[in-house]
């Protein structure tokens, strides 16, 4: 089996500007991530062994968040790798991802990733 995951590089997310039309101040913001994207990947997760994302993704010094799109009803393991520390391969007892999320991410770090049986 196989599950398709687009990984994309922001360098954030930003604050929407919210239009306040009645003169009353807002305590509420909705956040985006920061356009446009600076790098993107695409793996293919299988179950057998686990896919480690290259440096290109993480190459940009203003990468701080990384996007995570996996493809629909497929789940994933996954491990995140700090740039200068020892690889962390993801197997059956890391942590799940589903869906689109969002990971911390910054420059040389690498992401492992393993389809979820």
């Amino acid at each position: 089996m196989t599950a398709v995951v687009r990984l994309f590089a922001h360098a954030g997310m930003v604050a929407l500007p919210i239009a306040s039309y009645s003169g009353q101040q807002s305590f509420h913001a909705n956040f985006a991530l920061k356009q446009p994207y600076l790098a993107r990947e695409s793996i293919a997760a299988v179950t057998g062994s686990a896919q480690t994302t290259g440096s290109p993704l993480s190459e940009s010094e203003h990468v701080k968040l990384l996007r995570v799109e996996i493809q629909t009803g497929k789940r994933v393991h996954y491990e995140v790798t700090p740039a200068g520390a020892t690889l962390r391969v993801a197997d059956t007892s890391s942590p799940i991802l589903e869906g689109n999320d969002a990971l911390e991410f910054h420059r040389g770090w690498l992401v492992s990733l393993l389809e979820a049986a």
